[in-house]
């Protein structure tokens, strides 16, 4: 709950080169290929999650903005 846009970012951006290199070298059918696709899933969630939650708070921004002029 506590992680940045950027952290977050830098997250999914991580787990794509582990879940790339253990595909590698493990093969995709490895527990911990096949892990890396659940952390990969979850991570994009929580990453999409906070983008829509940053759009909907800048329209509520924008609306208060229209409402104090």
């Amino acid at each position: 709950e506590g992680a940045t846009l950027d952290d977050l970012r830098e997250a999914v951006t991580t787990l794509e080169d582990g879940r790339r290199i253990a595909r590698r070298v493990l093969g995709g059918g490895h527990p911990i290929s096949a892990a890396f696709e659940r952390y990969l899933r979850n991570a994009r969630a929580a990453l999409l999650k906070r983008i829509k939650c940053e759009q909907g708070m800048g329209a509520v921004r924008a609306a208060l903005d229209a409402m104090e002029t």
